[in-house]
């Protein structure tokens, strides 16, 4: 009897819960911040990857992305840029406004994410080995931003995020009294298809 009860309420559920799943392009624009750092300007940089979307009939939901992301910084003195290429796994909460029938849904999102240092160069043409003294082979910190849903047709959705990244982990491996991390703000718009049959 428990059993009866149950299943018909675990497949209702189930049937409500929303997953989609696709490819996502964008800008990030990041700099440097921390002890002693001046001049600094914001650097632009590709990002590119897949992104998988939870959500259900109400108003929340579950993000998760495996991205290639390119970081840096340039500075003013000398027109120097340091260009730091990551693969990043951000994973984010999600409040979306208006009901899942909706064509257009805005969104709020916040949480964290994970880098790990796949190559480091400059202008100068120097390469900046993360096995070497210079960059740390692992970030992180947290993210926050604005967005939008919007439904092209049944069970594709285009998607466009707006972000700012905090970066909480020292990037610096050369001198421990000075600490800078990485700041910067990102655009990204994919197409995400269900994975679920709609009503």
């Amino acid at each position: 009897m428990l059993l009866a009860c149950i299943i018909p309420f675990t497949q209702n559920h189930l049937f409500a819960q929303q997953w989609s799943i696709g490819p996502a392009v964008g800008l990030n624009f990041t700099t440097f911040a921390g002890d002693g750092i001046t001049r600094n300007t914001y650097l632009p940089g590709f990002v590119a990857g897949g992104v998988i979307n939870y959500s259900n009939i109400k108003d929340f939901g579950f993000s998760a992305k495996l991205l290639f992301s390119q970081y840096g910084s340039e500075y003013e003195l000398g027109n120097l840029k340091t260009r730091l290429n990551y693969i990043q796994i951000p994973f984010y909460a999600v409040y979306y406004f208006g009901d899942l029938e909706d064509y257009f849904r805005p969104k709020i999102f916040v949480g964290p994410y994970v880098s790990f240092l796949m190559s480091a160069n400059d202008t100068n043409g120097n390469d900046l080995d993360p096995n070497d003294t210079v960059f740390n082979s692992v970030d992180g910190g947290a993210l926050a931003g604005v967005g939008f849903n919007y439904r092209m047709v049944r069970g594709v959705w285009l998607n466009l995020d707006l972000q700012y990244s905090l970066g909480l982990a020292d990037l610096n491996k050369t001198n421990v009294s000075s600490a800078y991390y990485n700041r910067g703000f990102g655009a990204m718009l994919g197409v995400a298809f269900s994975l679920t049959p709609e009503e």
